[in-house]
């Protein structure tokens, strides 16, 4: 842990160095306006992003059914997000619901805690949801560590699109050089997306009927030895995946509702 601990340490101080390479000159700003209300130093605030980004990027799960899978109960769409270090610090990493109204564009809500810049998982006035995982059986060549944080493409994404395609079109422009799995949601078109990106290789699936996946890849369409071949996938992930999906009744979801929906 303490190994972890400090090469984590080292990711945040070299990331520190290059802020606008994780983050837009929007964000930055944003950070600059939280360190001088909360009185503190951008670096801080720099850093309490970046760790807690670094924080909830080795665990998280997403799955969502359409209305017309799911007659009854309608669309749903869930994650769960892990944060290792709020398990030890709960007063000080209580998570709570952001709501954001820009100046320009679409007002929406994430979930973070205090501090922080977007959330990996959130929903916009127009009804489109996002929830967003790291892929973990990438290849260390494939999948940089350069790039935008995924924080910043969900909020982009949120402050933005109205429909699915719109979200899409923001995907392929701004998805950065880490791997991830990312699931988008509509209810007033009933329509889900799911998208996997491992560094390299962009794969979308414009429509589906359900959406179940943890931290490893689920298309089988990357080429092998990548992600997707089942090669790389860790043991947590895949076991994840597996209790997620014997919860929902099977590789789609069956007749979920929101009380009985796995928290």
């Amino acid at each position: 842990r303490a190994k972890g601990i400090g090469q984590q340490d080292r990711q945040i101080e070299s990331a520190a160095a290059q802020p606008d390479v994780y983050f837009g000159q929007a964000e930055l700003e944003e950070m600059r306006g939280i360190a001088d209300g909360a009185g503190v130093t951008f670096s801080a605030v720099l850093a309490h992003n970046l760790r807690l980004y670094l924080d909830a990027g080795a665990g998280g799960l997403h799955f969502a059914v359409t209305a017309e899978s799911n007659p009854g109960d309608g669309l749903l769409h869930a994650a769960n997000e892990d944060l290792q270090r709020a398990l030890c610090v709960r007063d000080c990493l209580a998570r709570n619901v952001q709501v954001r109204i820009p100046e320009r564009g679409i007002a929406h809500l994430t979930f973070g805690v205090a501090g922080q810049l977007g959330g990996l998982n959130g929903i916009n006035a127009a009804g489109l949801a996002v929830s967003t995982s790291s892929l973990l059986d990438a290849r260390k060549a494939e999948s940089g560590r350069g790039g935008k944080l995924h924080t910043v493409l969900v909020k982009n994404i949120l402050e933005n699109a109205a429909d699915i395609d719109a979200a899409i079109e923001i995907v392929r422009k701004e998805h950065g050089s880490a791997a991830f799995s990312l699931c988008l949601s509509h209810a007033a078109n009933d329509r889900l997306c799911y998208v996997e990106f491992d560094g390299k290789n962009l794969k979308v699936l414009p429509a589906t009927p359900a959406v179940i996946a943890a931290n490893h890849s689920v298309l089988k369409s990357f080429h092998a030895g990548n992600a997707g071949d089942g090669s790389n996938v860790p043991e947590p992930s895949h076991l994840r995946l597996e209790r997620l999906k014997q919860l929902l009744g099977g590789e789609r979801p069956q007749k979920v509702s929101v009380p009985p929906a796995p928290r």
